[in-house]
């Protein structure tokens, strides 16, 4: 099972639609209580994300992608690309999954922006 979209190197269509879909998608970052998730085990996050690719392959990459998630001891911290919020939570809802908070991203930064240009 591939939840996550690959890019065909040379295939100019589907690079110029890959960038279209892309630039359309926002980022998310999604809160999951989860009571105990830091003693999940290997097969505990396989059966989880085994889930939620099947939810994101019935609902269409072109609309809505798993980038990631960071455990921490009672929280999942998911990172998705969507076209809306309410994607996010139709995921959840389809993969019984807590989505207690949801925040948009509106922008990154790290150790290299101390080296850019103003």
């Amino acid at each position: 099972m591939n939840c996550y979209s690959s890019l065909a190197i040379g295939d100019s269509i589907f690079v110029s639609l890959f960038i279209i879909k892309t630039i359309e998608m926002k980022t998310y970052l999604i809160q999951r209580n989860v009571p105990g998730a830091g003693k999940f085990t290997l097969a505990d996050r396989r059966s989880l994300a085994q889930r939620s690719c099947q939810v994101l392959e019935e609902m269409g990459s072109d609309q809505i992608q798993w980038l990631h998630s960071y455990i921490t001891s009672n929280n999942l911290w998911c990172i998705y690309e969507a076209q809306n919020e309410e994607l996010v939570r139709e995921h959840a809802r389809r993969g019984d999954f807590p989505a207690n908070f949801i925040h948009e991203v509106v922008g990154i930064f790290s150790p290299a922006t101390a080296e850019l240009a103003v």
